[in-house]
């Protein structure tokens, strides 16, 4: 394809368990090459080398280092958004207290469980098609919340898109700022709390009581 879209695109989609695990070990190797080099220095043969595949095994999956680093982005964004999606799921006609809770822990736990990771793929999310990657996974981020808040027990939004746009985004925010400061487990305990403070009190603040 001689299209930019066509170029970055995954070439090959593993389907065999042996594919998996191939495409598992070019992730792997390539966060490694981010944490250890940086964007600038990263180089698919280096992947490729610690993946333990050759450059034309890699070159199957991914045709250059964008479509690399995009689909390594997309893997986590996609993480993000599931964890997002699955604790908004649990809260269903919740209090809007839960509801917030929910939301902060969704947004915290993927990055702490992996925060080198997380790190590392910060500055893939300021490349173009990192941008494209951020905005899909936001978005389900933000239509997940939306539904959560949309079915408070104990409360009615005027606009729940718009409520869900802020707060998301405030606390991706958030999170991004505590990553580059080099957040860990013990700075995000002391920080979910904050959070989940200054997320009540903004959805109580642009709330209505249920049985108002």
């Amino acid at each position: 394809m001689s299209s930019e879209k066509g170029r970055l695109s995954q070439r090959k989609h593993p389907i065999q368990a042996r594919s998996s695990q191939t495409l598992a070990a070019i992730f792997d190797a390539c966060i490694a090459q981010l944490l250890a080099h940086g964007i600038e220095r990263l180089t698919t043969t280096r992947v490729a080398q610690g993946a333990g595949v050759s450059v034309g095994t890699l070159y199957q999956y991914y045709p250059n280092k964008q479509a690399l680093l995009a689909a390594a982005l997309a893997f986590h964004q996609d993480r993000l958004a599931v964890a997002m999606e699955e604790a908004c799921a649990a809260v269903a006609g919740a209090p809007l207290a839960d509801i917030a809770g929910a939301v902060v822990e969704a947004v915290l736990a993927p990055r702490i469980a992996q925060p080198m990771v997380a790190r590392a793929l910060l500055a893939v999310g300021f490349e173009p098609d990192g941008q494209a990657q951020l905005a899909l996974a936001t978005q389900r981020m933000q239509l997940a919340a939306g539904d959560a808040l949309a079915g408070a027990a104990d409360a009615r939004f005027e606009d729940t898109g718009l409520a869900s746009f802020m707060l998301v985004g405030a606390l991706n925010g958030q999170v991004q700022a505590l990553l580059a400061a080099g957040m860990d487990a013990t700075m995000a305990d002391q920080a979910r709390g904050q959070m989940t403070a200054l997320a009540l009190g903004y959805l109580r603040a642009i709330s209505t009581r249920a049985d108002a």
